[in-house]
């Protein structure tokens, strides 16, 4: 397993699973759509185009009417009437590449496994189960999508992460809960071992969590780049900067170079605005060129709100910027 997390209900998904049950989420995981705009791909007919290769299975439900299955379910029991109720859960499993060739993984394979791993940790939900073989660009990476009904259809035995009362009966809708999180992650590194593939520890915490969307923003950023430079290489010369970082990651690498140098906030602070042009204070902070003026009402400052939390001197320090990346 290389990677195992859940992406988020704020409509922040590619299928926007969370919010619709309006065929998006069979129609992202079936038909191919383009990374960048996450429209869907068609062909010259202007028919959209199936995946080159997928494996579907629905549990407690028909997964070609998993829309309308959950609407159903939804109505008996009286839930779900809002538009920005939460209508639907959606995790992803990603397995190592390395695992097709060492391993002999495949895309059957890894769907059989996540299939299994449904119906133990979503018991008595509708829920669509999807493998794609491909990745991001044709990458290779096998990964399983798994998208679940918010609410629970048939009534269950309780289960060792539920900590709610009558959590375990139809009509009750799914919690996400770190417990549920860890006992799911558990169960898909116990898995992984079992079936002999690659595994790391899902349950450590990780050293630097970013979001999807600043995962993606750092992927087309890196690809513009990339292109801007293999023509700046085509022209006989070098480019000055090859790895793309967005502000947040740029105003992360600058809080960590200074603050290991730093024995004072003071310092720290010298140093932020000295290397980095990124002016900080303990609250209300503002982060902006070194040579902006009567930065507050400054036009040229971009309004982007980040948040950093570190250690800094024996106590944890929390900056917030407004930031304009100079350069």
């Amino acid at each position: 397993m290389k990677k195992f997390y859940k992406a988020k209900e704020s409509g922040q998904t590619h299928c926007n699973p969370a919010r619709l049950y309006t065929g998006a989420a069979i129609n992202y995981l079936l038909f191919e759509h383009d990374e960048k705009t996450e429209k869907k791909i068609v062909d010259e007919s202007g028919r959209s185009i199936l995946q080159k290769e997928f494996y579907m299975d629905g549990l407690n439900c028909n997964p070609m009417s998993f829309d309308k299955e959950c609407e159903l379910t939804n109505a008996h029991f009286h839930k779900n009437k809002k538009r920005e109720d939460i209508k639907s859960h959606h995790y992803i499993i990603s397995y190592d590449p390395a695992d097709v060739t060492e391993n002999g993984l495949t895309g059957e394979k890894a769907q059989a496994i996540s299939l299994e791993l449904a119906k133990q940790m979503f018991p008595g939900y509708q829920a669509l189960v999807v493998t794609h073989t491909d990745g991001h660009n044709e990458s290779g990476n096998i990964h399983t999508h798994i998208v679940i009904n918010s609410v629970r259809k048939t009534a269950v035995e309780r289960q060792p992460y539920m900590d709610k009362p009558h959590e375990e009966a139809a009509g009750y809708k799914h919690r996400s809960t770190d417990k549920f999180m860890n006992t799911f992650k558990k169960t898909v590194m116990d898995r992984c071992q079992q079936e002999g593939l690659h595994q790391i520890d899902l349950l450590a915490p990780a050293e630097r969590k970013i979001t999807q969307k600043e995962y993606m923003a750092q992927k087309h950023g890196q690809q513009k780049l990339d292109e801007i430079n293999q023509k700046i290489i085509e022209d006989g010369l070098k480019p000055t900067s090859t790895v793309f970082l967005t502000q947040k990651e740029y105003l992360r690498n600058a809080i960590d170079k200074c603050a290991a140098t730093s024995n004072s906030f003071d310092e720290f602070q010298s140093k932020l605005l000295e290397q980095f042009q990124i002016f900080a204070l303990y609250s209300d902070i503002l982060g902006v060129p070194a040579s902006t003026s009567n930065f507050l009402r400054s036009s040229n400052i971009t309004r982007t709100s980040s948040s950093f939390s570190f250690k800094l001197f024996g106590s944890v320090i929390i900056v917030h910027f407004l930031c304009h990346i100079v350069g």
